[in-house]
């Protein structure tokens, strides 16, 4: 399910919705039915480790389709994040 999510990520890296992301972390959201992975308004860092300052609303993409099969699979608790490095950087 982590592979959906990632495959879905990198097909929005470099559009117009997540242009230069390398890092994508996820919080959650409170649903009727419970705890969920959000995909609006997710925190993209560029490789070069500057904050992507624009709001960027994921909720009618394939990455909302992948995140909410992972949260029915697995549902988040409060405090949890989900991060994904796009781009590794040299550290």
């Amino acid at each position: 399910m982590l592979d959906d999510v990632l495959g879905a990520l990198w097909e929005a890296v470099g559009s117009p919705i997540t242009p230069d992301a390398a890092h994508v972390s996820f919080g959650i959201t409170e649903t009727d039915q419970g705890l969920a992975w959000n995909p609006d308004g997710p925190l993209l860092i560029s490789a070069d480790r500057h904050v992507l300052t624009d709001a960027v609303d994921l909720s009618r993409t394939p990455v909302a389709d992948a995140l909410a099969d992972l949260s029915e699979f697995l549902a988040p608790e409060f405090g949890d994040s989900l991060c994904f490095t796009l781009h590794p950087t040299d550290s």
